[in-house]
């Protein structure tokens, strides 16, 4: 919702017509405090689904309020993600198949904190590749291109010395 009333609020602004405009100063100003107040805030309650256990049909109840992290990070590369969680136990009725209703205690995943974190990890770069942090993005490891030999070519996308004929 509140991406939704910053997204508004922006569309409202004359600078961002899409003509070529430049913002005043109070429009710059209003600009500045949104993004104070739509920063990635304290995790606020959400409905979420409780996962239903393996053999069964379904939960009583479907959904529980949990602590979730939303909001917005002013930069394509990152977004609102919780920096720590914890699992809260969680007592639901289920309905499984040729048992009936049972009750069980089934873990939740809740935020305790949020922050603006990369949406790419380490685990998104290949072993020729290092994560960079301040840029979210992973690159080419030092010296990976210097083991190629004279029949490959680089390959800067994958990292990769790869044989001419697989080179499109």
């Amino acid at each position: 919702m509140k991406v939704l009333v910053l997204l508004l609020a922006l569309a409202s602004l004359s600078c961002c017509t899409g003509e070529q405009s430049y913002c005043t100063r109070n429009e710059k100003k209003e600009l500045a405090k949104m993004k104070m107040d739509y920063q990635c805030p304290e995790p606020t309650e959400r409905y979420v689904k409780i996962p239903v256990p393996d053999g069964c049909e379904y939960t009583m109840p479907s959904k529980i309020k949990v602590k979730r992290c939303d909001g917005h990070c002013w930069m394509p590369e990152r977004d609102c993600l919780p920096t720590e969680t914890e699992m809260k136990m969680v007592k639901v009725g289920v309905i499984c198949k040729g048992r009936g209703m049972e009750c069980l205690t089934v873990p939740v995943k809740e935020h305790i904190d949020c922050g603006c974190k990369c949406i790419t990890s380490k685990e998104n770069c290949t072993a020729n590749q290092e994560f960079i942090e301040r840029s979210c993005s992973c690159a080419c490891k030092k010296g990976v291109r210097e083991e190629c030999g004279s029949m490959t070519m680089w390959r800067e996308d994958y990292c990769l010395c790869l044989p001419y004929a697989q080179h499109p």
